[in-house]
């Protein structure tokens, strides 16, 4: 019978977005393989690279982080096939991978100081020929690692000695599964060949075995508590997924098989001792099964789950000591979603919670931070229970307590820190003095290292604070264990003291931490555009766009947008802006000769066309869109015929400020630079590209050029100077194209790719650094399509269209870590074949607000999109909205000037309209007095008189209708009879 439990009513809860961890790229291919682990202090998460790379995120840090990235672990060459936090130091992690090898990666003490990525690791297990698939950490016992490998061998380290202590090669297939019982004596192992053992890693034996789950899947194993039944999941031949309970005493046979569904992805199961309470969540589920396990593990009743709406990519449970102790969380698990982290908090419900004494019976005693012994104990043969701990200390109500890691309660007591010097002890004692010691305790240091201070006792009153029937750990009570020498080795282990200082050693700074949540949502007038499509009757419908080999499929200048046609002799149609509605059947086109692979039209001159064949000709149109339509005659004589490339044109744009200057590229791998009143080329960049450039894109004085290659390259040139790049930088690693755009006048350029795992990202990078990478750099999504981005050097808002989408993403880039903002999105049901925008000096509508104004096209129409601000004083110029702009009625230079070396005047226009007034001159709007409205009520209660009146006039006329009956009787003759009187 199921016993009554405190636990039975656990809730579960994914905490509100505030608290999640975003803005992460975690590997998209990593498997079967851990992909986040959860100490204390930290969050790692297996993060998206060719080579094993960590994503480290101090736990207190949700919300928006002040950079972009996290600080990276360049751990291993091979990808990461697992890793754990020590369970007696929050900063010591152990990762393995499928190059063979298990490293020890030493984090700082104060998260604060994380702004470095690693790539040296303190230590580097070897011995296996094959992938490291599993490691443990021993739960009693320092520096003790134990790893499954493919080559079918269980092993244990004493990662101090650097050194292996003990194998075990018993299995026919890859080891998917470890786990160490309650005072680690024995290992549970399960593998690929579908059995179950348990094995006395020291004594090289396996204790038993039995046949497992029988599905072809990996399994996964953890301990029941501190007894002798421990769980494993997997899968069953019907590919049903499955747990089971089995007896290390006998394992002929399972305790409990349990049936639980068919979905596909691998279990893990997650126990948590001190409440008995199993949770179990496979990959790619949404949801995370709750049970509670009692009588020894020979019951187990499912509880209340908790269900979302985003599919995990794995899970893990934070240390009972990180939990929000006086809101009764007595668990936190945090799931790994597509790009980011999100904590599900489990609770008890309670009404009175305010102090440590109304929450004590939902926090037993709990594993400590000090180990029971040491290495060579274990391997001398020694065994020993966990140490236990008391909570009361961490007894706080904010979802983040206000100490830093450092400073958070710990009961370790036994370690050394390399980092710490007498000075830096002694500085720090007296301002840490009060503060408690940091749950990042190291395991007892070597005795031979004495280059650390001697540290004083701790008071009485935190030696003896917790209470009797739990061991404790303050440096009075329990003294450094010694540890046997390492030789040569230099400690590297000792990270920050937790032990053998006292609380005060700290000297790293605190971080503070308020618990008030993050501001997520910046303050931005652009947070709010509104995006819309006109009226269908303002479209242009019955189009036969032919966008599958053009490189550009629409450009647009203030009197018509030009579209590649369907048809033979590479057709383009040009048509007017005014003339919406349905096209008729014949639309006149131009008969470029060969298929279009590019076209642009001029900035400055309305009536001009390039366009880029695949024949390697660029061809100069000089159009009259009304004239083609009442002619109903296609155009086939061009106005030049410029030659120069030997293979199909890939990219051809009029220069942004000189005029009549065209740039093309072709798959010749050259960038020529044309003067058009001359009809000739005049500059030429040959040798160095070395695939086919993707974009051309130009500074704000239009001197400097940039240009994006497959060759996974982005070089800047100055033409004018030569044909070398003025610098070149590797960008994105995906195989397809990338295109870049400058953000002018911010000397920075922003470039859109893919990267080596096929998701499109952006990069930011700052052409005066570029050997320091880019800026920031994320993940945008998983779709396929080319993105082709638009920047608004007015007000800073970056529209980024991809071919294929239905979508405009739009984002904000500033000054500022993080620089790049996310700010909202055009979003439509029909996918786009290309995005173009009108010129924003001569179409946007000012006085209803409109920052942009774009043309989306898809196969057979072409729909208008408005980008408005919502304003409530519309009749006033918005100047915020509105800043100077460039005036694009003539160039600010001719060709001749720029190839000479000029340098050009860049003119700017105002766009307010004749009789608007600046808002920011605008009087301050009236406010309107508050209307006080009194309505008399009276009372419908009668006063004393009122009352006392109306019952005296309810008396009297009851007398006056009395004598007015008996008169009138008299008057009739009624009445006795005189003989009745007798």
């Amino acid at each position: 019978m199921f016993k009554a439990s405190k636990y039975k009513h656990i809730v579960g809860k994914v905490q509100k977005r505030e608290l999640w961890y975003p803005d992460l790229r975690p590997n998209p291919s990593s498997g079967d393989a851990t992909t986040i682990k959860s100490s204390a202090g930290y969050v790692a998460v297996n993060w998206q690279s060719a080579s094993g790379v960590l994503g480290v995120v101090p736990l207190s840090m949700v919300g928006k982080r002040p950079k972009s990235d996290p600080t990276l672990i360049h751990a291993h060459a091979g990808q990461l096939t697992d890793f754990d936090f020590s369970p007696f130091d929050d900063s010591l992690l152990a990762t393995s991978s499928d190059d063979a090898t298990a490293k020890l990666w030493r984090l700082p003490s104060d998260p604060a100081a994380l702004d470095t990525n690693l790539t040296s690791p303190l230590v580097t297990l070897s011995g296996p020929k094959k992938s490291i698939e599993v490691i443990a950490w021993h739960p009693t016992a320092s520096y003790v690692l134990a790893g499954g490998t493919v080559d079918r061998t269980v092993r244990v380290w004493d990662v101090e000695a650097s050194a292996e202590r003990g194998a075990v090669a018993s299995f026919a297939e890859t080891v998917t599964g470890l786990a160490w019982n309650y005072d680690g004596s024995v290992l549970a192992a399960v593998s690929k060949d579908k059995k179950v053992r348990t094995i006395d890693i020291r004594g090289s034996n396996v204790l038993q075995e039995a046949e497992g789950h029988q599905g072809l899947k990996s399994s996964r194993v953890t301990w029941l508590g501190s007894g002798v039944r421990f769980l494993t999941t997997g899968f069953s031949k019907t590919r049903e997924r499955q747990y089971a309970v089995w007896d290390m005493r006998d394992l002929s046979k399972p305790l409990k098989m349990t049936t639980l569904d068919s979905s596909t992805g691998v279990i893990t199961p997650l126990f948590d001792i001190d409440t008995n309470v199993l949770f179990l969540a496979g990959q790619g589920d949404s949801s995370v099964k709750v049970y509670e396990v009692q009588d020894s593990a020979a019951i187990i009743q499912e509880l209340s789950g908790v269900q979302s709406d985003t599919p995990q990519r794995g899970i893990c449970m934070i240390p009972k000591r990180a939990c929000t102790i006086l809101e009764c969380e007595v668990a936190r698990l945090l799931r790994l979603v597509n790009n980011a982290v999100s904590p599900i908090s489990f609770t008890v419900p309670r009404k009175m919670k305010s102090s440590w004494h109304d929450v004590s019976e939902l926090f037993p005693p709990t594993a400590s931070t000090e180990p029971a012994m040491s290495a060579s104990d274990y391997f001398g043969g020694k065994d020993a229970q966990p140490k236990q701990m008391n909570l009361e200390k961490y007894a706080v109500s904010t979802y983040f307590s206000t100490l830093s890691v450092n400073e958070l309660p710990s009961s370790s007591s036994s370690g050394s820190s390399m980092s710490s010097t007498p000075a830096s002890s002694s500085s720090s004692s007296s301002s840490s003095s009060s503060s408690a010691p940091s749950p990042a305790a190291s395991s007892p240091s070597p005795a031979h290292v004495t280059s650390q201070p001697t540290p004083s006792p701790a008071p009485a009153s935190q030696a003896t604070s917790a209470p009797a029937a739990v061991a404790s750990s303050s440096p009075a009570a329990s003294p450094s264990v010694p540890h046997a020498s390492m030789g040569g080795f230099s400690n590297p282990f000792s990270g920050p003291s937790s032990g053998t200082s006292s609380p005060s050693s700290s000297s790293s700074p605190s971080v503070s931490r308020s618990g008030v949540v993050p501001k997520v949502v910046r303050s931005s007038k652009f947070r709010h555009i509104v995006s819309k499509a006109v009226q269908r009757t303002k479209c242009y419908d019955n189009l036969k766009v032919q966008g599958s080999q053009s490189n550009t499929v629409v450009a647009a200048n203030a009197s018509f947008f030009v579209v590649p046609w369907v048809g033979t002799g590479g057709p383009i149609a040009v048509i007017p802006l005014g003339m919406t509605g349905r096209l008729p059947s014949a639309v006149p086109c131009i008969e470029t000769g060969s298929q279009v692979m590019d076209f642009d039209v001029s900035p400055f001159h309305d009536e001009l066309i390039a366009t880029g064949g695949e024949d390697a000709h660029i061809k100069i149109w000089r159009v009259n869109p009304q004239g083609y339509f009442s002619e109903k005659k296609n155009v086939t004589a061009c106005d030049a015929d410029l030659q120069g490339h030997t293979r199909k044109l890939n990219t051809v744009n009029f220069h942004p400020v000189a005029d009549h200057v065209l740039v093309s590229s072709g798959a010749d791998q050259t960038v020529r630079l044309w003067d058009l009143t001359q009809g000739a080329e005049v500059l030429a960049i040959k040798d160095q590209h070395k695939d086919a450039v993707a974009s051309v894109s130009w500074d704000a004085q239009g001197a400097l050029m940039a240009t994006t290659c497959k060759d996974k390259m982005l070089r800047v040139f100055d033409p004018r100077s030569g044909p070398q790049p003025v610098w070149e930088v590797l960008s994105h690693g995906g195989s397809k194209g990338s295109k870049a755009v400058w953000i002018n006048p911010k000397q920075r350029i922003f470039t859109v790719g893919f990267g080596k795992s096929s998701e499109r990202e952006y990069m930011l990078w700052d052409a005066r650094n570029t050997g320091a990478g880019p800026i920031t750099t994320r993940s945008i999504d998983q779709l396929s399509g080319v993105i082709t981005p638009f920047y608004d050097e007015d007000i800073g808002v970056m529209y980024l269209a991809g071919k294929g989408d239905g979508s405009i993403k739009m984002l904000e880039i500033e000054d500022e870590d993080p620089y790049v903002h996310y700010l909202t999105e055009f979003s439509s049901s029909t996918p786009q074949m290309g995005v173009c925008p009108l010129p924003k000096s001569k179409v946007v509508d000012v006085k209803a607000c409109e920052i942009g104004r774009f043309l989306k096209v898809t196969d057979s129409s072409c729909e208008p999109i408005q980008m408005t601000v919502p304003r409530t004083r519309t009749e006033f110029f918005q100047d915020d909205l509105y800043p100077p702009t460039r005036d694009m009625s003539s160039a600010s230079i001719d060709s001749q000037g720029w190839f000479a070396g000029g340098t050009p005047q860049i003119t700017l226009k105002s766009l307010q309209p004749e009789g608007m007034t600046p808002l920011s001159l605008a009087p301050a709007p009236a406010k309107k007095a508050p209307t006080a409205f009194q309505v008399a009520m009276a009372d419908p209660t009668p006063s004393k008189e009122q009352v006392l009146s109306k019952f005296h006039e309810t008396i009297v006329g009851r007398f006056k209708e009395d004598d007015s009956v008996a008169s009138q009787a008299v008057m009739d003759g009624e009445g006795a009879d005189d003989d009745e009187w007798a």
